[in-house]
């Protein structure tokens, strides 16, 4: 048998490295949130929460979800939706869009309504001032989301466009601003799409012209206001959706949680 000193030794080391592993499997636990909802007919589906806004609160998951267009979901796919409580679904196409490529699947009838909140994509050479049209010109219906957003009863919710980059990436970009996600990380989560189509879908410079824009319009919080979001509404968007952090210091630079 081992001396009694020499035991406690072994004791404390075993301790240590007991306390270290659980530490971090605390962290890995945090960290390894997975955004991605893998489905078989449809793309670019994904968690818009996990972000750190500050040491104390955060962008709640499981309650905002953003994708492509849900026309091919498959009956596996639906259950996949299903299970992550989605009943409500904003369809950001225009007629014409659903028209010429389809309707949302009616495999999703049996738990989901639908919302349709048509943001036309403007036909245009560049990029960015399509993105900027869409931005200014579509104020009625950035009311009628983020009023959507206010009612807790309407959580969780899916939004999409056609391909889940563009319309939906500003939409994105406008909640996350909205609820004081810093911006680069609001970049690098519309960069996200390049992840979802495994190419250049989205450069940053798109992205980066709407936060311009609203930044030079006095802020989110203005802009907001300036196409009927008031600050009743924008206080329980922020409640509905923002949810203590699990910051650590150890955390403290993990923006973005993939």
């Amino acid at each position: 048998m081992a001396p009694r000193r020499h035991r406690r030794a072994i004791w404390h080391r075993s301790a240590a490295v007991l306390a270290v592993l659980a530490w971090s499997a605390t962290i890995a636990r945090g960290q390894s949130f997975d955004r991605w909802v893998r489905l078989q007919g449809a793309v670019n589906f994904r968690d818009a929460g996990g972000y750190n806004v500050s040491t104390s609160s955060a962008v709640a998951t499981g309650r905002l979800f953003r994708s492509a267009n849900l026309t091919n979901v498959t009956s596996s796919d639906a259950t996949l939706i299903h299970a992550r409580g989605i009943h409500h679904i904003v369809d950001l196409r225009t007629d014409s869009d659903r028209k010429v490529y389809g309707s949302d699947s009616p495999l999703l009838n049996t738990f989901a309504t639908w919302r349709y909140i048509p943001i036309p994509y403007p036909a245009t050479t560049s990029t960015i001032a399509a993105y900027r049209q869409v931005l200014l010109e579509n104020g009625p219906r950035w009311k009628e989301v983020f009023e959507l957003l206010a009612n807790q009863s309407n959580l969780p919710l899916v939004y999409h466009c056609q391909l889940g980059k563009d319309r939906t990436g500003i939409l994105t970009a406008l909640i996350l601003m909205l609820l004081g996600v810093e911006r680069e990380t609001i970049v690098e989560d519309y960069l996200l799409s390049n992840t979802a189509y495994g190419g250049t879908a989205v450069i940053r410079s798109w992205i980066e012209a709407v936060l311009d824009e609203v930044d030079s319009r006095g802020g989110i919080d203005v802009f907001l206001g300036s196409v009927g979001v008031n600050k009743s509404v924008q206080t329980a968007v922020r409640a509905n959706l923002l949810v203590p952090s699990r910051y650590t210091p150890a955390r403290s630079s993990w923006r973005l949680y993939r």
